[in-house]
């Protein structure tokens, strides 16, 4: 008998048993679940606190040659952009890397080149950080990290960079606008935010063209300070190594004796309403649907945690077996719970729909809402979920950098010792009586914000049966669209 006729023989029998290879029975693709649940500890981290006010966390696991650090330095992100200046915090932290009095861009090139290191800094749009990543051979840890420590410190923002950065950016706007998704984003994000910090996504063209090197160091010098920043070292180092250079690569940066930054929480809650983005000619339709969220240290931020994981956390959840599995309406169909300390999104979107089953692909998302807040969660879904996830948090945990993203988290929070320790207990406590109970209120009608892309005038006429619908062009505009 043949290998082929083997396989095919064995595969039969798993069929007609009723159960996949791992003797685990129920749906196509649904993957096993264990009986009982491992018991787990979180990794042990060590903290202290240097002579300016910066705190050090570092994990130490000599598994691999290898360390990952990030350094983050609050009240460097978009949301303290000065007013008129949105993109000022983005392009301070991507400058740093271009050069500094001690090296120039192409000496960092160069340097992570040889050593095979990786060093960069991000500020997002609508962020409250700067941050500063790096990740090297425990060998070429002192020079990748002293590097980190000079961009911080001693940033050159050299003119020719600038130049450089302003004609990427420039370039960046002009694409952006041809991107479904971005323009859905930025529609949902304006709609969510109302006003608020939160919904910055780009520059507009006028701050880069106007943007001088005198902007950048200004800004450097009032938003980069010691005194909340946080430094997480993770690998193949211990923390007395890590203490030592910390301290001597910011031995010279004195603690400037300032609160820790302030920002304004986003809302109200902004009431319902649709927007239509109109892109002619689009051959697909893209929806957006969601509102205004939390932050992770909110009482209900596990309960929003929850309520994603069973909507559209990933392809074996609600939406994607309802859009995709069963009506064939596209490509996919996920969720996301996005945490932010001043209030975060939840949303859902579709990617890709053909336009004669776009307001049933609509209609079925909102079917999903519904049935969320107005039928408990069975217990063997709540089941699966809470293992999944259990599962998931566990496995994390064997990667440094998840490690100490999450120290990071609970020291910044302020939460107990054992937070990441108790946390499989408050996974297993999750009811469904509880996620039903928040989606009444979280995802009530008249909180949802829906967001449609595609070309209006094949849009508009059936849209209009969900609700009055704003009409903006791709810049954002509102515009009056005509049905044809």
């Amino acid at each position: 008998m043949s290998l082929r006729t083997i396989l095919i023989l064995t595969v039969l029998m798993f069929v007609l048993m009723g159960c996949g290879p791992n003797g685990a029975t129920g749906e196509a693709g649904s993957p096993p679940i264990a009986d009982n649940e491992p018991s787990f500890t979180f990794p042990a981290v060590k903290e202290a606190d240097l002579h300016n006010g910066t705190h050090l966390i570092v994990y130490e696991d000599s598994r691999l040659p290898h360390i990952l650090f990030k350094i983050i330095i609050p009240g460097a992100g978009g949301c303290f952009d000065p007013e008129g200046q949105t993109g000022l915090a983005e392009f301070t932290a991507s400058m740093l890397a271009k050069g500094t009095n001690a090296f120039s861009r192409g000496d960092f090139d160069r340097e992570m080149e040889r050593t095979a290191s990786f060093l960069t800094a991000s500020a997002d749009m609508n962020g409250l950080d700067a941050v500063i990543t790096g990740s090297c051979l425990t060998e070429h840890f002192a020079r990748v990290f002293s590097m980190a420590a000079e961009m911080i410190l001693h940033p050159a923002f050299p003119e020719d960079e600038i130049a450089l950065l302003k004609r990427d950016v420039l370039n960046r706007l002009i694409t952006q606008r041809s991107d479904s998704r971005f323009l859905g984003m930025e529609a949902f994000y304006k709609a969510v935010y109302n006003g608020h910090a939160g919904a910055r996504m780009s520059p507009d063209a006028k701050t880069v063209k106007g943007l001088k090197r005198e902007d950048l160091a200004a800004f450097h010098q009032a938003n980069y300070h010691p005194d909340h920043m946080v430094i997480g070292i993770a690998g193949d180092i211990t923390m007395q190594q890590a203490q030592a250079a910390a301290s001597e690569m910011f031995a010279s940066w004195e603690k400037a004796g300032i609160p820790a930054p302030e920002y304004s929480q986003a809302g109200p809650v902004p009431p319902a309403e649709i927007t239509l983005v109109h892109r002619p000619h689009s051959v697909q339709v893209d929806h957006f649907v969601g509102t205004l969220g939390l932050g992770w240290n909110d009482p209900e931020a596990l309960d929003l945690f929850f309520l994603n994981q069973i909507l559209g956390s990933n392809s074996s959840r609600r939406l994607f077996q309802n859009l995709r599995e069963e009506h064939f309406y596209t490509y996919g169909c996920y969720s996301a719970a996005r945490f932010r300390d001043y209030g975060g999104v939840w949303i859902a979107r579709t990617q890709g729909v053909r336009y004669d089953v776009a307001e049933p692909a609509l209609r079925e998302i909102l079917n999903e809402l519904d049935r969320i807040r107005e039928e408990p969660v069975p217990e063997e879904e709540m089941k699966i979920v809470k293992r999944m996830t259990n599962g998931e948090y566990v496995l994390k945990t064997e990667r440094p950098e998840n490690v100490l993203d999450n120290a990071v988290m609970r020291w910044r929070y302020g939460f107990p010792a054992d937070y990441w320790n108790r946390y499989p207990e408050k996974i297993r406590a999750a009811a469904a009586e509880k996620v039903q109970k928040f989606a009444k209120r979280f995802l009530a009608p008249d909180r949802i914000q829906i967001v449609v892309v595609g070309d209006g005038t094949q849009i508009i006429g059936w849209l209009k049966n969900f609700g009055s619908v704003k009409v903006v062009d791709t810049d954002g505009k509102p515009i009056v669209l005509q049905q044809p």
